[in-house]
């Protein structure tokens, strides 16, 4: 893949441990575009779609507004190399359905994914291309739990924080015509999502207050997840809710601006 983007005059480098996506492309000094790397075994042309999990588009989304260049999605295929400019992928979305996924000791997660069009994907190169190339960029650091963002949110959930997320998103699953939730990921811009089968409905962005709503005037949410949900919801066709558990009421606000209140 390395070996590709340095043919178009670009050089590459990892985008870091607490990063969702693999790479970053370099010309020069400037950074010019962020790079999400998948590798399929079987040719191009054996299924004519492919999945994106939610996850990687809603990182990608991030990466691409906060260094203002594009993004792109690559599949390496067994004889081909293939891409799509995020800002091209709206058009090629077939669908968007709950899929799982191997993890480790063979256990099967379960999250949201995009069904993309392989034929909207423009052949970039072939795989017998892509020799290995060193690829340079920030290691793992240490500590990774403590590091905390600009409004001192941690950067990598643990697993009490995903579970109370997971448990709010619960609550509000059958309200919203939802039988099943689940969680993204401890270092994913989305939080959680709601579901109905293997149709997904909603995406949730989860807070906690320790007092009951009228103890509060506003809640303040990381621009980073809120950017996150809007854009990936928008392209995914779901819905989109903000949902805070003041105590042991339940309160939420939609996309609509439209807020709800439940004991």
């Amino acid at each position: 893949m390395a070996a590709i983007l340095y043919r178009h005059g670009l050089a590459v480098v990892k985008a870091g441990g607490l990063a969702e996506i693999n790479l970053l492309a370099v010309a020069g000094e400037r950074l010019v575009g962020a790079v999400e790397v998948k590798r399929r075994y079987h040719e191009a042309a054996r299924y004519p779609t492919l999945y994106i999990n939610l996850r990687k588009v809603a990182a990608m989304a991030t990466w691409s507004v906060a260094l203002g260049v594009p993004a792109w999605f690559v599949v390496v295929y067994d004889d081909q190399v293939q891409a799509i400019s995020l800002a091209d992928l709206p058009g090629a979305v077939g669908g968007c359905r709950v899929d799982g996924y191997r993890v480790r000791h063979g256990a099967t997660a379960l999250e949201p994914v995009l069904e993309v069009r392989v034929n909207a994907m423009r052949l970039i190169g072939r795989t017998e291309e892509t020799a290995e190339v060193e690829i340079g960029g920030p290691a793992s650091i240490p500590d990774q739990s403590r590091m905390v963002d600009l409004d001192g949110q941690p950067l990598l959930r643990d697993q009490a924080t995903l579970d109370q997320a997971v448990a709010i998103a619960g609550r509000l699953a059958p309200l919203l015509g939802g039988d099943r939730v689940g969680h993204f990921g401890p270092i994913s811009p989305l939080d959680c999502w709601a579901a109905r089968g293997d149709r997904p409905l909603v995406l949730v962005l989860t807070t906690c207050l320790p007092l009951p709503p009228e103890w509060h005037r506003v809640v303040t949410l990381p621009l980073r997840l809120v950017l996150a949900l809007q854009a990936t919801a928008q392209l995914a066709g779901l819905r989109a809710v903000v949902a805070v558990q003041a105590d042991t009421d339940l309160c939420w606000l939609e996309r609509t601006s439209r807020s709800h209140r439940t004991g």
